[in-house]
């Protein structure tokens, strides 16, 4: 996408953007915004984002999509809220307690997380879960639309998230590039963020 040893700069990321879509019709203040607000990004994360919005894309991208391609680009997005729902789901146990003479006394509820699931997964799905309560009420019985209460809410907590690790890579020495982000900046042309 550039020339070697030459960084992808955002006017050069814009450039390709409008070549990809065909877009003849951007203003140069609509230019002069994605220029400002793409700089936030460095260089191997831009080339990822362009490079996935023109494998994905139909039409000319938002900078928020570019952001998401650029968080995707640098493994920095939870799982999605159909995922988040499916580990409530697998998470969320019941188990009976009984009496000493062995009858039934009450059903007890309580979270068991896969050990595979990550902590910060984790403490999404948990904050998410604070914010529209428990699936199941008092009574035991599921609370209903409680899924798409969930979902929307996880959404919301996983965008602000990424959004937020995001910002932290466009701070010099504030979170390393792992190993896809610099084989990105091979793919992209960059040899600036190679090791």
């Amino acid at each position: 996408m550039s020339r070697a040893g030459e960084a992808f700069t955002p006017k050069h990321a814009v450039a390709v953007l409008v070549a990809a879509f065909r877009s003849e019709s951007i203003t140069d203040a609509t230019i002069a915004l994605y220029v400002r607000k793409l700089a936030e990004l460095p260089p191997a994360l831009l080339a990822g984002a362009v490079n996935r919005v023109i494998d994905r894309a139909k039409f000319f991208p938002s900078i928020s999509e570019l952001r998401t391609a650029a968080c995707e680009a640098a493994g920095l997005v939870l799982p999605s809220p159909d995922e988040a729902a499916a580990i409530v789901r697998a998470s969320d146990r019941e188990r009976q307690v009984c009496r000493r003479d062995g009858s039934y006394a009450y059903t007890e509820r309580e979270w068991q997380w896969p050990e595979e699931v990550p902590d910060e997964v984790r403490d999404a799905i948990c904050l998410t879960i604070e914010r529209v309560g428990e699936p199941v009420g008092p009574d035991g019985k599921p609370i209903f639309a409680w899924e798409q209460g969930f979902k929307r809410v996880y959404e919301k907590i996983a965008v602000a998230e990424a959004e937020e690790k995001l910002a932290a890579l466009a701070l010099p020495g504030q979170l390393s590039l792992g190993p896809g982000v610099q084989a990105l900046a091979r793919v992209g042309g960059s040899e600036e963020h190679t090791p």
